[in-house]
């Protein structure tokens, strides 16, 4: 073989073994599913939460399922793309296609979940650090405004005369 033959080969073997190394991790919008996905658009690990269980319909839990497969699919999908694209260098725009494979796929679905994610991660942020200042009641209160003193009245000129009477000055 060649000396450019193997570099080729190697270079292939190198590009196999890091796609096969690919995992996307999602949690569903609702934080009840986490899918892992792998090269190719594998589901290598599904796991349910006991609420997702207890408490969603099938309706509910089938919906989160689903949104965190599609999330964690596109992932994978966009890592294997970037892997390639590095591999064949800029003659081929392989990222540029996958995305638009999964944007006419998916439509807007991919976008809609990830604004979802983000909107139930900022929730959780605020609940989280609502939950600390409830459970830590040395955690300094938030500061206040303080009062005003009370404000003297605006001298009129009635009182011009008396000036420099006080309390403690004689007639």
């Amino acid at each position: 073989m060649s000396k450019p033959a193997e570099d080729r080969m190697a270079r292939y073997t190198e590009m196999k073994d890091e796609i096969s190394g690919i995992r996307a991790r999602v949690n569903s919008p609702d934080r009840n599913v986490t899918v892992i996905a792998g090269p190719g658009g594998s589901v290598l690990d599904l796991t349910l939460t006991e609420h997702a269980l207890a408490a969603a319909s099938g309706r509910a839990l089938a919906g989160s399922i689903m949104s965190a497969l599609r999330l964690a699919v596109a992932d994978a999908a966009k890592q294997q793309a970037a892997i390639v694209q590095r591999y064949v260098g800029d003659r081929l725009n392989i990222a540029e296609r996958v995305m638009a494979t999964q944007q006419e796929v998916l439509g807007d679905k991919i976008e809609a979940g990830e604004q979802e994610q983000a909107r139930l991660d900022e929730q959780a942020r605020a609940k989280a650090a609502e939950e600390v200042l409830r459970i830590d009641p040395q955690q300094p209160a938030p500061p206040q405004a303080r009062p005003r003193p009370p404000q003297r009245p605006a001298r009129t000129g009635e009182d011009e005369g008396f000036s420099g009477l006080g309390e403690g000055d004689r007639w």
